[in-house]
C-alpha cells in the first residue's frame, strides 16, 4: 500500500512540476495536460495573450533528456512543409521543453463524424503521401501513421507528427527490417502481426491507406477478428459508397503482400488526386457499424 501511495504521490507531484515549470518560463500559460508519456507530458498552453495556441512537450529525467535531444535533432533536420515543426525549445531546472503549434487533428474530425469538404480529402492525403515520401527519401520509416498523428492547419496543410517511433533505414530503402507494431496495431499492416521481419517503408504505405479509408468513411473499421486486409477490401467492394477513384487507390495501397504495394510517387499519379469527390455518406457508417464494434 505504501508503494502504491508513493507512486500516486510522485504522479501528482510530477504533474504539478511540469505545469509549474511552464509558468516559470513566463512565455506560456499552461491550461491542461493533454497526454502523459513515460518521460514527458504534453501540455496545452496560452501564449502571448492568445488562447490555446501552443502545445509544450515537457521532458523529465535522464531518459526524457535523451528523448528530447533525439526529437529536437530529428525535427531540426527534417525541414518540410508536411512535417510538424518546433516553435521553440528551452531547458529549465532539469526539465527540457519543446513547443509546437496547437493544430487540429485528423482523428478529431473522424471521431466527431464531420465530413471533409469536397476536395479536401485529396489535398490532405496528397500532403500525407508527400511528407511520407520525404521521410522515406531521408531513409526514415515512420512506423506510426494514423489519424492521431496527422495535424492540419486552418489553411488545410497536413503535418505529420508522432515521430518518436521512427526507424532509420541503413542501406537500401527496401532493406529495413522490423518486428512488431506500435500502439494497439489498429493502423498497422498485416505483416506487422507476424513473427518474421518486414519492411517499414511498405508498412507505412499500408497504414496510409487505412488512414485514407478512415478519412473517407469517418469511422475506424478495425475492431473485429476478421483479417484486416480481407475486411477492408470486403467493405470497399460491398458498399459502393466510396468513389471508384478512391477505391482504386485504396485497393492498391492495401495489398496484403508488401511487395505488391507500389511506390508513393506512383500513387501520387493516380486520378484520385485530380478529381473532386466527397466523403462516404453517413448511411455507410450505420450499415457497417455492427461489424466494426
Amino acid at each position: 500500500m505504501q508503494t502504491m501511495s508513493s507512486f500516486f504521490g510522485w504522479l501528482f507531484c510530477s504533474k504539478d512540476s511540469s505545469m509549474e515549470i511552464l509558468r516559470n518560463d513566463r512565455q506560456f500559460e499552461p491550461v491542461r495536460i493533454l497526454k502523459t508519456g513515460p518521460h514527458y507530458k504534453e501540455i496545452l498552453c496560452n501564449a502571448n495573450g492568445n488562447l490555446e495556441v501552443a502545445i509544450a512537450k515537457v521532458f523529465r529525467g535522464n531518459a526524457g533528456m535523451r528523448e528530447y535531444a533525439k526529437e529536437f535533432e530529428l525535427l531540426t533536420d527534417l525541414k518540410h512543409t508536411n512535417i510538424v515543426e518546433i516553435l521553440s525549445k528551452n531547458t529549465l531546472d532539469g526539465f527540457h521543453i519543446l513547443v509546437f503549434r496547437n493544430l487540429m487533428k485528423i482523428s478529431g474530425r473522424i471521431e466527431m463524424r464531420i465530413l471533409f469538404p469536397p476536395g479536401s480529402v485529396q489535398s490532405l492525403f496528397k500532403d500525407l503521401l508527400t511528407g511520407l515520401n520525404f521521410l522515406h527519401e531521408q531513409k526514415i520509416a515512420h512506423r506510426d501513421i494514423c489519424p492521431e498523428n496527422l495535424l492540419y492547419t486552418e489553411d488545410g496543410v497536413l503535418k505529420i507528427a508522432g515521430l518518436s517511433n521512427i526507424a532509420i533505414i541503413r542501406d537500401n530503402i527496401k532493406q529495413i527490417q522490423l518486428k512488431g507494431f506500435i500502439r494497439s496495431g489498429m493502423y498497422s499492416a498485416p505483416e506487422c502481426f507476424k513473427p518474421a521481419p518486414y519492411s517499414g517503408v511498405e508498412a507505412d504505405i499500408y497504414s496510409a491507406g487505412l488512414t485514407l479509408y478512415a478519412m473517407l468513411v469517418l469511422y475506424n473499421p478495425l475492431s473485429t477478428e476478421q483479417p484486416l486486409h480481407k475486411r477492408v477490401i470486403e467493405i470497399i467492394n460491398e458498399t459502393g459508397k466510396i468513389d471508384k477513384l478512391a477505391t482504386n487507390l485504396l485497393v492498391d495501397m492495401l495489398m496484403a503482400l508488401p511487395n505488391k504495394r507500389t511506390s508513393i510517387p506512383r500513387y501520387l499519379q493516380y486520378p484520385f488526386f485530380t478529381t473532386t469527390i466527397e466523403s462516404a455518406m453517413p448511411e455507410l457508417l450505420q450499415k457497417k457499424r455492427k461489424q466494426w464494434i
